[in-house]
């Protein structure tokens, strides 16, 4: 008996929650490749719902840093990143949750975590 590969993409779905819904792509016959995505925003738009659930800002590497590991590894992250800012992930929010509801966006999953981040 020949199984059918799947290709998934996991982007947003982490932990209990992506072995979950993987574990549900994996039973289901319908798509044979899937971005999960639980939410979709922005860094400046992440960083606001963050700082709602925390009452402080999303912290990120400085921009020298960034950047820096950027330029010595252009060949990969910096060509990841570049892609992510101007093609973008490519998932589907509504697919996803067609598929899986208990999906979590992202402020349920900050919601969840905000003990990794006490204010």
């Amino acid at each position: 008996m020949s199984v059918p590969q799947k290709t998934i993409i996991v982007t947003g779905a982490t932990g209990k929650q992506g072995g979950a819904v993987i574990t549900s792509i994996l039973a289901s016959p319908q798509a044979s490749s899937l971005n999960i995505v639980g939410d979709e925003l922005s860094q400046p738009e992440a960083d606001v719902v963050f700082k709602q659930v925390t009452g402080r800002s999303m912290p990120i590497a400085p921009c020298v840093i960034a950047n820096t590991v950027k330029l010595v590894l252009r060949d990969s992250v910096g060509d990841m990143f570049r892609w992510f800012r101007e093609s973008g992930y490519g998932g589907s929010v509504e697919a996803c949750r067609e598929m899986y509801p208990p999906i979590k966006d992202f402020r349920a999953w900050i919601e969840e975590n905000k003990g990794n981040w006490a204010k």
